[in-house]
Order: structure tokens, then C-alpha cells, then sequence
């Protein structure tokens, strides 16, 4: 991670590892990064969701999501790993707190790439079953390939919003 005052200062801060992991089913690919500070049982830390495959030819499949955990609450860590969020292909982690809940957000595979809401019981720990909350359905979210990705939460004035991308990041009509 690198850490700067400034956008322009982070074209020269220096990289700062914050955890190191060598199971291989999360070893390699890994991407998506999220941080949030919330509350654990060990009072606020700082979560980082990430999507992590194995060393295979073909790691797509084996893409899951995962979460580390802050010591303290300097978001440069030190972290320590967690937990898996799921035992099926999914990406774009995010959370969502309403109402003193706590909802895992994202993205998997059903025949489109959909988005979908986890309860959590806290920050590592899925809580009840997936809930599919769209599916790709308009043309501008169908172009090379039916997607809704990385849903991200805004919440103002007591409302909250759902924003995402769509359409296939690796064709030119991502949105």
C-alpha cells in the first residue's frame, strides 16, 4: 500500500507491505481491494476484502473472495488473514451497514454475472444465504458480455444507493 496527503503524492510514496500469505488456494491474482473500518469483537479495525485464485493456468475459477484484519487502527496494518467469504466464484467484495447490520456485497457467476447481498454476522463471518439483487437485464449492460460488477454503497440523507459497473470490463462498452 502506499499512503500520501496528496494524489499527486502517491506517485512517489513508498510501497508498504501490509500482510504476506502463502496458502495456495489464495496465493496468487489478487485484486479488488476494500478497505473499511468497522467494529469486531476487538473493538474498530480495518478490513481489507480482497479476491485471491490459485497458481493455475486458468485462475479465474478458483477466484474468492477473502478478508484481513488490521492489529490496531493504522490502515498501513499489520494485517492478519481472516476468512474466506464464500466457497464459489465471487468478486468485487464490498459492505454495506444499515441499520446496525452488516451486508457483504458483490458480484458472482449464474449464467450472467450478478450482483448479490450477504447478512454478516461480523466483518469475516457470512451469515445467512446469498440474495441475488440484479441481474444484467438492460442492453447497456449486456454489451460483450452480461455483467454487474463492483457495487459500490453512497448513503445520503437517510437514503442509500446501490452504484455499479456493467457490461464486460474487457470490452470497449464497460460502464
Amino acid at each position: 500500500m502506499r499512503r500520501s496527503r496528496t494524489l499527486a503524492g502517491l506517485n512517489t510514496a513508498p510501497d508498504q507491505q501490509v500482510w504476506t500469505g502463502d496458502a495456495p488456494a489464495r496465493c496468487c491474482n489478487m485484486w479488488a481491494p476494500e478497505f473499511h473500518l468497522l467494529d469486531g469483537p476487538n473493538g474498530k479495525r480495518w478490513y481489507m476484502f480482497y479476491v485471491a485464485g490459485q497458481n493455475v493456468t486458468d485462475y479465474n475459477p478458483t477466484q474468492r473472495l477473502h478478508v484481513l484484519e488490521s492489529e490496531g487502527l493504522d490502515p498501513m496494518g499489520p494485517y492478519h488473514y481472516r476468512n474466506t467469504l464464500g466457497n464459489t466464484w465471487q468478486l468485487d467484495a464490498n459492505i454495506l451497514q444499515l441499520d446496525g447490520r452488516l451486508y457483504l456485497l458483490g458480484t458472482y457467476f449464474d449464467q450472467d454475472q450478478d450482483l448479490f447481498i450477504t447478512p454478516m454476522s461480523n466483518p469475516w463471518t457470512t451469515s445467512g444465504a446469498r440474495v441475488r439483487l440484479s441481474t444484467p437485464s438492460e442492453s447497456w449492460e449486456r454489451q460483450t458480455a452480461p455483467v454487474q460488477e463492483a457495487p459500490e454503497v453512497l448513503q445520503h440523507d437517510g437514503r442509500t444507493f446501490l452504484i455499479y459497473s456493467a457490461s464486460a470490463c474487457w470490452g470497449p462498452d464497460y460502464k
